[in-house]
């Protein structure tokens, strides 16, 4: 009993901490369902304002067409009609990229939410298959988790690669620089180590999390492979449940890859030994122009 209270607090706790406090009150098969649904809504959205913009396209590019065509036969009454025409359809294209632009961002923090409600269900499930005591219900828990894990890698195979930090232009001396003009050198050079060290720790955050969730995938596959040699194991045969594949995507990289935690995990910790590498060398360079601050006053 103590134990299954623990379980349920830790979950709430879960919950709020992935964004689902007002839904903490429900069981996480509740606000699994709940979530799917927004995401595939998110999904229905996200290809319906895509389709818009490339009707939109289409129609903004036949017209430039018909400028182009105008001006090359010297047809001034035809380009008059087609200048104004192009225009006019400027401004629906304009509104349709605004339009994915809003898709595109609601359907991550869809897709990101379910995630977040799926790595708390196969905690739960991890924590239910280690305490399961007859062979009916960890081949009935197997399954459930086999499903989540592949839900996990289908929808972070979706996700877009982490956004690359721009790399600011070199600022050189100017030998005209007064101590104001070097000052605002220093002080530029030193707002982007300061964003870079912002972008580090966010990175960090996200190695955290996904060590953590290989830490449980390890478990798993451990505990499932103890399975197998008791025989208390049913591989499931047919599809993934739960709407395992929403949008369709495999499980793969732009190069055919499989994408597993462990590549992910090392491809965000390189960015950030490139990331330290950049920082360091900006605060080199901003104390140079300090330096020089300090012999020219």
């Amino acid at each position: 009993m103590r134990r299954l209270a623990w379980r349920a607090w830790a979950t709430a706790v879960a919950l709020t901490a992935c964004g689902v406090g007002s839904l903490a009150a429900q069981s996480t098969e509740e606000v699994l369902a709940q979530r799917r649904l927004e995401y595939q809504a998110a999904v229905d959205a996200y290809r319906s304002a895509l389709s818009a913009l490339e009707v939109a396209e289409q129609r903004f590019t036949d017209a430039l067409r018909e400028i182009d065509r105008a001006r090359r036969s010297g047809d001034e009454q035809a380009l008059a009609r087609a200048l104004p025409r192009a225009q006019d359809l400027s401004v629906p294209k304009a509104d349709r990229e605004r339009r994915l632009q809003a898709a595109a961002r609601e359907l991550e923090r869809t897709r990101q939410a379910l995630i977040d409600v799926l790595v708390v269900r196969q905690a739960e499930l991890l924590e239910a298959l280690e305490a399961a005591t007859n062979a009916q219900e960890r081949r009935r828990l197997t399954i459930e988790l086999e499903d989540i894990s592949n839900q996990l890698q289908e929808l972070e195979a979706e996700q877009e690669d982490p956004a690359r930090f721009t790399v600011m232009p070199e600022i050189h001396f100017d030998p005209r620089d007064g101590p104001s003009e070097l000052r605002a050198k220093a002080e530029l050079i030193e707002t982007y180590a300061a964003i870079a060290d912002t972008v580090i720790a966010e990175t960090r955050r996200q190695i955290a999390s996904l060590e953590a969730r290989l830490v449980r995938e390890r478990r798993t596959r451990d505990l499932l492979s103890g399975l197998d040699r008791f025989g208390d194991r049913q591989v499931p045969t047919g599809p993934p449940t739960g709407g395992a594949r929403v949008m369709g995507a495999d499980s793969t990289d732009a190069g055919g890859r499989p994408v597993s935690l462990e590549d992910r995990i090392e491809e965000l910790r390189s960015y950030v030994e490139e990331l330290q590498e950049y920082r360091d060398q900006l605060l080199v360079r901003a104390k140079q122009f300090r330096e020089r601050i300090r012999r020219n006053t």
